[in-house]
């Protein structure tokens, strides 16, 4: 019964908060530069990590993924914040969910920075739900591994660094399939999933700037390499 008000409740959440979010979309303000290329059958896109038992248990590998593999990167160069790399990337992790575009998800995450064995459930509008797993962090990095149940069989990664001149340059790194046939339909010829997605990170890249008290340099760059993949 509790699993049923829950998914009312979001529904009706989602109702209001999805038509503000395309239009966040439609009218974002920080300019978007895309790049796709497709690389040869035999290039390696797809990082894995080597995961203890107690870490790889649920875990949806990007080899038993749908359709292409896509290696993406969204990149944004923050100035004028005052804070460092290790400080923007610790605000990330311990409010994830409040970077995130509330207009269409809901994060359920630990109240506190982010460790190694935490779990995220992100709800996210429409039949997408994105459970993942925290399986490394550094000072300047985290990185998920998606859980079953995700819309994507792969990893991604948050990492900051300091830049000469006292910029952070902060990137969104992932390496995954679709996790079905039907996903890797909805994401790609539909484009659906691609653009609920690249809004997402867009929009914690733009809100990482915020906390710092920064602001994005030049726009932000999405860049992905692609490989065609035949399903057997």
């Amino acid at each position: 019964m509790l699993g049923l008000v829950d998914d009312a409740r979001r529904v009706a959440h989602w109702v209001v908060g999805a038509p503000v979010e395309a239009w966040r979309y439609a009218t974002r303000s920080v300019p978007l530069y895309r790049s796709e290329v497709t690389v040869a059958a035999d290039e390696d896109l797809l990082d894995v990590s080597t995961l203890p038992a107690h870490l790889a248990q649920d875990v949806q590998r990007a080899h038993h993924g749908s359709g292409p593999e896509f290696h993406r990167t969204y990149s944004a160069r923050i100035v004028g914040s005052g804070e460092d790399a290790a400080a923007a990337l610790r605000g990330l992790s311990r409010g994830f969910g409040d970077a995130s575009p509330g207009g269409m998800t809901e994060v359920e995450e630990p109240d506190r920075v982010l460790r190694v064995g935490d779990e995220v459930s992100i709800h996210l509008a429409g039949p997408w739900d994105a459970p993942v797993r925290v399986v490394d962090t550094t000072p300047t990095s985290f990185r998920f591994v998606t859980l079953d149940g995700h819309m994507e069989a792969g990893e991604i990664q948050f990492h900051a660094h300091d830049a000469e001149d006292g910029a952070i340059e902060f990137t969104i790194e992932s390496w995954a399939r679709s996790a079905t046939r039907a996903f890797a339909a909805l994401y790609h010829p539909l484009g659906l999933g691609k653009a609920i997605q690249l809004h997402m990170w867009a929009t914690v890249l733009e809100r990482v700037a915020e906390r710092c008290g920064g602001q994005i340099e030049d726009g932000i760059r999405v860049v992905t390499r692609r490989k065609e993949h035949v399903d057997g």
